[in-house]
Formats: C-alpha cells, sequence, structure tokens
C-alpha cells in the first residue's frame, strides 16, 4: 500500500546559452515557497539597486570596484537561490558565471510569470467571473 499525494510541484528545464543544465522543481501552491520567492526576488531588486547606485559612483576606470560589485551581488543571489531551490542550484543556472545584474534578472522574471500564471489559474474558481462571460458572450 502507498499514499499517494500530488503537491502541484513544477519542473522546469534550466537552459543557459542553448544547453539543459538542470531542472528546478518547485510547488506554486506551497505558500512557503512562494512567499520565499517573492523575499528573495525583493532582496534581489534590492540589491540590484544598491549596486546601481554604487556603480554610478564610481570613476569609469575603476575596473576593480566595478568587478567587487559584480562578485557581491552575484555571490548574494546565489546564495538566496540555493538557499530557495536547493544546492547546486546557482551552479546549474549560472554555471561558473558571476557577472551583470540582467542574468539573474532573467531568472526571477521567467520564474515570477511562471508562478503568477499558476497562482492565477489556482484562483480562478475562486474569484467572479467577468462580467461578458457571466452574461454567455453577450446572448440573452
Amino acid at each position: 500500500m502507498e499514499l499517494k499525494i500530488d503537491t502541484g510541484a513544477l519542473r522546469i528545464p534550466i537552459c543557459r546559452d542553448g544547453q539543459q543544465t538542470g531542472e528546478l522543481r518547485f510547488s506554486p501552491k506551497d505558500v512557503n515557497f512562494v512567499q520565499g520567492f517573492y523575499d528573495l526576488y525583493a532582496s534581489y531588486e534590492a540589491l540590484a539597486e544598491q549596486y546601481s547606485r554604487r556603480a554610478g559612483a564610481l570613476k569609469p576606470e575603476d575596473d576593480e570596484g566595478y568587478f567587487c560589485l559584480l562578485r557581491e551581488l552575484g555571490e548574494a543571489v546565489r546564495a538566496g537561490i540555493d538557499k530557495l531551490f536547493g544546492a547546486g542550484t546557482s551552479d546549474a543556472a549560472f554555471g561558473a558565471f558571476v557577472g551583470h545584474p540582467d542574468v539573474y534578472a532573467q531568472f526571477f522574471e521567467g520564474l515570477l510569470e511562471v508562478i503568477t500564471h499558476q497562482r492565477q489559474a489556482e484562483l480562478a474558481p475562486y474569484l467572479p467571473q467577468q462580467e461578458a462571460a457571466a452574461e454567455g458572450d453577450g446572448l440573452v
């Protein structure tokens, strides 16, 4: 005998530069996961804003300062991703890449789209239907 439980977990392939490098597995039905993702995304946005301010204050020839900022941002974002999704997720997503915030934005925005779509689909049966749908597309 076995007890079967479906948590609604999704498996999303990670493709970096045209190659599948891993897989994300999570459930958008898990409130703890979704809250953790939103918190991580907010943390990333704050770090990216801080990066922009600090990078703007650097002199154009200050490559070392620029690289230091990129490393700080990358290390913080990668640690947060690995904490939420599991060790090694950042390596699968980014490899050894530590660089511009746009790469991390691709990760977060792609997942935000998936999570938002899934959450809306889950809530749809409990929300009031649009008037057009209630009116039968205008046919009486």
